[in-house]
């Protein structure tokens, strides 16, 4: 308020820098006891972390392959675009808006943000380092590593290809034989 009314009347201005607050009496028994949600909402918190860790645990045992492996990795990165657009995008875009509430929101999310913004940052670090790792440290169908350059990546192949080649031939037409 002292912003406001300073351009305008300064003396006034002061006086309210040094004016105690107004009381307000809510006096009724009629409402609600309200206690404070924080624990709940930590417990739930907790909860629904270790809940998502078990489900994506669960998945991967019933199928570890190297593409559902890099899949989980996207889906974690992607998890944290939501809190980017909203934590640094909505507030620029809200600066720019005409009227008193997108100002205030605007504000409300950068104030916030700056807490957020750290887990959004490491989720999408781990969530492609996830991916990157699946990829290039997971066994290919020819059970060649694709660790390094293409190059590189030929040649294991063909020496793989070239010492399967080098094995004498089984007999198929009989498991005794």
């Amino acid at each position: 308020m002292y912003e406001a009314i300073a351009p305008t009347d300064p003396q006034l201005a002061v006086q309210i820098l040094r004016a105690p607050p107004v009381p307000v009496n809510i006096g009724s028994t009629a409402l609600p006891h309200l206690h404070d949600a924080r624990p709940t909402a930590d417990v739930v918190t907790v909860l629904a972390t270790i809940a998502a860790l078990l489900l994506i645990t669960a998945s991967l045992l019933l199928r570890h392959d190297r593409r559902s492996v890099a899949r989980v990795g996207r889906r974690i990165a992607y998890l944290a675009v939501m809190p980017l657009a909203v934590f640094v995008i909505l507030p620029r875009v809200l600066q720019h808006a005409s009227g008193d509430a997108p100002q205030i929101a605007a504000a409300l999310l950068r104030a916030y943000g700056d807490r957020v913004l750290p887990s959004a940052i490491t989720i999408v670090f781990v969530g492609i380092a996830i991916a990157i790792g699946a990829d290039a440290l997971a066994p290919t169908r020819d059970g060649v590593r694709s660790v390094g350059s293409r190059t590189h990546v030929a040649v294991q192949r063909t020496v793989a290809a070239t010492t399967r080649a080098a094995r004498p031939a089984r007999d198929h037409r009989s498991p005794l034989l």
